[in-house]
């Protein structure tokens, strides 16, 4: 019971997404799906700088550590101490790098999109393309999941192939749940940024900038305010910190909803402009 719901809501999640930029241009009358590539090219780059970053990260430490297990003399308690505390110390900066690249990569390619002519549909369309490869690892996933869970209700002669199969099935079932709710962070997070940084460039108001900053960087600002204010109030900008994304999610569906200054997109536009003329000849 518990695997075949799981199996349905990743394969839901999956082909909602994949089939979502069809059900976009439907519904916000866009004549193309401008803004999907940018979100693809703005999450492939983002994972691509990011994973180079944490490649080199690892590079470094594991260079440090095999340093350290090889000299004998360095392996004391106050060397250890300062080697933990410089990796941790690396360990930050490479976190304050992954949210600058993170939020330049939103930055300049929902730039790209936010014309005045065009619909604020767009940015629906670039956050579809931001999570297609999501969507279809889900779909992936999904997939995977029940052909290991498959296997492991079969019946193998190899008593050590049932087991092996079942802690993979077990392995899955506990990893499913955590990654579900990453993925809602993940989801809530990057829609309400987004939106807040499409309507800085759509309205030219540097209050939704200022949002979307205080979004990006809530787990460099809440910490920093927790030394400033008593300790009753650290417990409500604790609680605050955790519901930041469902907070910045409903505040960016509240400001597309209620933006009623929509444009018509660049190509609708070009359409009409073509159209004027037969329209004064007819009349």
């Amino acid at each position: 019971m518990i695997v075949g719901g799981i199996l349905i809501v990743y394969l839901i999640i999956g082909l909602l997404i994949i089939i979502s930029p069809c059900i976009i241009k439907s519904k916000c009358k866009l004549k193309d799906c401008q803004g999907f590539c940018s979100g693809i090219c703005s999450s492939f780059l983002t994972s691509f700088i990011l994973s180079i970053g944490v490649g080199i990260f690892l590079g470094i430490v594991t260079r440090n550590v095999y340093n350290q297990v090889n000299n004998p003399s360095a392996n004391n308690i106050n060397n250890l101490l300062m080697f933990l505390s410089e990796h941790l110390f690396y360990l930050f900066i490479l976190i304050l790098i992954i949210w600058i690249i993170h939020f330049l990569m939103h930055y300049i390619f929902i730039k790209g999109i936010s014309k005045k002519e065009n619909k604020k549909g767009v940015i629906l369309m670039y956050i579809s393309g931001y999570f297609y490869f999501i969507g279809i690892d889900c779909v992936c996933f999904g997939i995977i999941f029940f052909v290991i869970n498959f296997l492991s209700n079969q019946k193998f002669n190899d008593p050590m192939t049932n087991n092996i199969l079942k802690i993979y099935a077990n392995m899955l079932i506990a990893g499913s749940f955590v990654y579900v709710f990453v993925l809602i962070g993940f989801f809530t997070f990057n829609i309400g940024l987004s939106i807040f940084i499409f309507f800085y460039f759509k309205r030219e108001n540097i209050a939704f900038l200022l949002i979307a900053f205080g979004i990006e960087f809530k787990d460099i600002i809440f910490p920093f305010l927790y030394l400033i204010y008593f300790v009753k109030f650290k417990i409500i900008l604790s609680i605050l910190q955790i519901l930041l994304p469902f907070i910045s999610l409903g505040g960016g569906i509240y400001v597309y909803i209620n933006d009623s200054n929509d444009s018509i997109d660049e190509g609708e536009y070009k359409t009409l402009e073509l159209k004027m003329p037969n329209a004064e000849i007819n009349a």
